[in-house]
């Protein structure tokens, strides 16, 4: 069971950091959002180790944009705090949102079991540690 608990706090983690895929600073938290939220409609779909199976290809998918969209982040760099600041100001209520569906929906796959959770543990494994860069000012 600590296993487990190890790949959601990595997930959380990976997913509490900021990716990117647009022009702009703004574009990115919009794009990193926006795949939050594909993933949790995703997980929300997770019922039994069966369709944790069936979700393994999108949930690898949806890895493996963010895991690029971390790779752009780090190369645009910073934004300035005041953009930062405004972003935020923008879009946290979403992204909090999001975060928050996301944990709910672990914390929901966790009681379904351990045949549930090493499929997913399987494919988390798979898109290894993708963290992205830390925007925080």
């Amino acid at each position: 069971m600590l296993r487990y608990v190890g790949t959601i706090v990595t997930t959380l983690m990976l997913l509490t950091m900021v990716g990117c895929g647009g022009s702009s600073h703004e574009d990115v938290m919009v794009k990193y959002i926006e795949n939050m939220e594909s993933m949790n409609s995703v997980l929300a779909d997770i019922k039994d180790a069966e369709s944790a199976k069936q979700a393994g290809p999108k949930i690898k998918e949806l890895g493996e944009a963010r895991a690029e969209l971390d790779v752009q982040a780090k190369e645009m760099g910073k934004p300035t705090e005041e953009a930062f600041k405004a972003i935020l100001e923008k879009h946290e209520e979403r992204l909090n949102k999001a975060q928050e569906a996301f944990g709910k929906n672990f914390q929901r796959i966790l009681l379904l079991g351990p045949d549930v959770m090493a499929e997913l543990d399987a494919i988390f494994s798979e898109l290894g540690n993708s963290s992205g860069p830390d925007w925080t000012q």
